[in-house]
């Protein structure tokens, strides 16, 4: 699509959120709804133009859709994110406020994707092209910026699935989940 992924652990969002919007001159955030009370402050002064919101039960299959409809069995940490109540309300609260702003729910994409046979853009191939920026603190609690570019996802894909890319560019999807607690990220890849 043309575009760079930027990828932002959650124990950065609060510290660092002007990092990873105003001087990466991002205008998509994508964010779990949970998360969003954390943020929603901040996105006024950014140059956020559209948040697409998501919730857990996006990812899971349709026989575990409800698994997070009751969030107190949950361990106490995630509780913390899933179940307050009163940040979630002082969120919705907000966000009508935030007039130029749009703000849609993942399904909503994913149901417009299924009706659209709009062909994907096809940019000139570069294998050097950036194409993620991922934040990890390691050790030192400040983030730090991997870039990736299409080779180097390549490379990832090739030495964690054992698959030979031949030098595939484009039409690539990553998605990085965030361990709540936790200065690592899981990133999957997916090729067609």
């Amino acid at each position: 699509m043309g575009v760079i992924s930027n990828n932002v652990n959650f124990l950065f969002l609060k510290s660092d959120f002007e990092l990873y919007t105003k001087q990466k001159d991002s205008d998509t955030l994508i964010i779990l709804d949970a998360y969003l009370p954390f943020v929603v402050d901040y996105l006024e002064e950014s140059k956020i133009k559209n948040v697409i919101i998501t919730s857990l039960s996006d990812y899971l299959p349709e026989s575990n859709r409800h698994l997070f409809d009751d969030p107190s069995g949950l361990p106490k940490k995630l509780r913390e994110i899933f179940d307050n109540k009163e940040k979630q309300y002082a969120c919705m609260q907000k966000i009508p406020t935030l007039t130029d702003i749009r703000f849609v729910k993942l399904s909503d994409v994913i149901e417009l994707g299924r009706q659209n046979m709009m062909p994907l853009y096809r940019g000139p191939v570069d294998i050097e092209r950036d194409i993620c920026y991922s934040y990890t603190s390691g050790t030192t609690g400040k983030p730090k910026c991997i870039v990736y570019k299409e080779i180097s996802a390549n490379a990832f894909l090739e030495m964690h699935a054992g698959l030979d890319t031949k030098d595939y560019v484009g039409e690539r999807v990553f998605q990085v989940i965030p361990l709540t607690h936790a200065t690592g990220e899981r990133v999957s890849g997916y090729l067609p």
